[in-house]
């Protein structure tokens, strides 16, 4: 899945779960548009995109955009927030809330990606015209700080 700085879905390719990332970045990051890449200037991924197949992709297709590993700091134990690789968690948490998408509900792969975009058309039309008759619960649990990487 590729998110902007949002968290709003630019692409989404469902595979097998015993399939490397960082080995099928490639097919996900084809399916971007030109539009898309013509402002994009930085990926951002966990150590799986560290891949040799991903470098010689973006080497043969020239891209304009770099990846960036960002690796957990070699001392953190626990939960540590690191820059940036939340806002992509944060985007399947989103789409988790989703029925169709929580569990293995779909047959194949193509319908499991177009449940994700139209759960993600969904979201986004709700944050742009939320429905004024809908009353969203106040959030009452204390927010505990979580140590940040360095």
């Amino acid at each position: 899945m590729i998110v902007d700085s949002l968290g709003f879905l630019l692409s989404v390719l469902v595979t097998a779960a015993n399939l490397d990332e960082g080995t099928h970045a490639p097919q996900v990051l084809a399916k971007l548009t030109s539009d898309q890449t013509s402002r994009l200037e930085e990926i951002r991924g966990d150590s799986k995109y560290n891949n040799r197949t991903l470098d010689r992709y973006l080497e043969t297709s020239q891209a304009d955009y770099k990846v960036t590993v960002v690796e957990r700091p070699a001392d953190a134990k626990g939960l540590v927030l690191l820059p940036y690789r939340w806002v992509v968690e944060r985007t399947n948490a989103w789409i988790g809330k989703y029925r169709r998408n929580s569990k293995d509900y779909e047959r194949t792969t193509k319908s499991a990606e177009a449940m994700v975009q139209v759960s993600m058309i969904h979201l986004m039309l709700k944050r742009h015209a939320p429905d004024p008759n809908v009353h969203q619960a106040e959030f009452r649990y204390p927010r505990k700080p979580m140590k940040k990487a360095a």
